[in-house]
């Protein structure tokens, strides 16, 4: 059994590629064979991914505001987290599949969860002056699961369309829409 801050923390190997914005080439790239990842928040709540070399004692800190996850490879312990905003990839290899797939897993789980709040702006952020920090993710909890799964069923609801009631109203006797013929106006017909 985990313990609940080893859910939010791996040990594996982390390559951290900067990629050019303009022809999407990797521009720098640094591998750290004993690396850890991170999950946490910082001072003001958001998600941040935290990657610290074991060997030099050097930590990177990703805003986790908009990013994908590619995990096609995660049954080999393998995954890339590519940050929007920043042009930064973390590749993650070498990490015991179970711990991976639970850490992505909560990743997913409390970025859900998280979404309906406003994201602070730089301007904010500059002008709070508070110190930074860096606190490890909670492990997760029901509230955290049903809140993900309400705003995933409010994403998912079908969509009430207003205004478009006549459109509709061709409908032969089984319910199923009907061609309406219309007469061109751009021809002349006349003999």
């Amino acid at each position: 059994m985990l313990r609940d801050d080893e859910l939010a923390e791996l040990q594996c190997t982390v390559a951290v590629e900067r990629v050019s914005a303009s022809s999407g080439h990797v521009v720098k790239r640094q591998v750290m064979r004993s690396a850890a990842v991170m999950l946490g928040r910082d001072e003001f709540e958001e998600l941040v991914l935290r990657v610290q070399d074991r060997a030099r004692g050097h930590a990177e800190s990703f805003m986790l505001r908009n990013f994908q996850l590619f995990t096609r490879f995660a049954k080999d312990g393998k995954c890339t987290i590519k940050v929007d905003p920043e042009g930064t990839q973390v590749l993650v290899s070498d990490c015991p599949t179970d711990r991976l797939c639970t850490f992505l897993r909560t990743l997913k789980i409390k970025h859900e969860a998280s979404r309906d709040r406003k994201p602070v702006s730089d301007r904010a952020r500059l002008r709070a002056a508070l110190p930074r920090s860096f606190n490890t993710i909670s492990p997760l909890q029901q509230k955290d699961v049903e809140k993900a799964n309400e705003l995933r069923s409010k994403v998912n609801a079908p969509l009430q369309l207003k205004g478009l009631t006549a459109r509709s109203a061709n409908k032969n006797k089984a319910g199923v829409s009907q061609q309406v013929k219309r007469p061109r106006v751009d021809c002349n017909t006349s003999p």
